[in-house]
């Protein structure tokens, strides 16, 4: 029970100290600076005022990637159906390898994901990792294989910022995420 609270604890000062206004809790506050899959700066600032579905993968991915990308598509249909504007991100967790260029190719060209809503975000590792940290999105690298191990998690933010709800696997309902 201890150890739970540490973490808990260690958890709320991380988000203090990575957002600009720990008192909102907001991931709209949050100060990192990554670049899209056309090598535009991009802010989750930007996002303020909007809903949006969030996720985290890799390109080359052999594993649950694809299934992440799959279940997105059909919570984007669902908030389409409901008429309700959603905005997807996906943060890759290879930011050495996903480049913007890479993401383009793969996302927007390979996986014809060309809608404007979308958006495929890189930054620095250590921004990569403190996003992580905030989304409560667990991962580590493979020493031998370099293959990324990783949490499944959606998350629904709200057009204020907060984490309104997840999936925790891909297992869950999508419609979880609505109802």
């Amino acid at each position: 029970m201890i150890y739970k609270k540490i973490v808990l604890g260690l958890i709320l000062f991380l988000k203090m100290l990575y957002l600009a206004d720990a008192s909102e809790l907001s991931l709209y506050q949050s100060s990192a600076k990554w670049k899209d899959e056309k090598n535009n700066t991009f802010s989750l600032s930007d996002m303020k005022g909007k809903k949006i579905v969030l996720a985290m993968a890799y390109t080359s991915c052999q594993g649950t990637c694809p299934m992440i990308v799959s279940k997105l598509k059909k919570i984007e249909k669902l908030f389409n159906e409901k008429n309700i504007k959603v905005d997807v991100i996906i943060i890759t967790f290879d930011p050495k390898f996903d480049t913007p260029e890479r993401n383009f190719s793969f996302y927007r060209e390979k996986m014809s994901l060309n809608k404007d809503n979308w958006h495929f975000l890189n930054g620095s590792e250590n921004e990569t990792r403190k996003m992580s940290m905030l989304l409560g999105i667990k991962y580590a690298v493979n020493p031998q294989s370099k293959a990324i191990i990783h949490d499944n998690k959606i998350i629904l933010i709200n057009e204020a910022g907060e984490i309104e709800k997840k999936l925790e696997s891909l297992d869950e309902n999508e419609a979880g995420l609505i109802n």
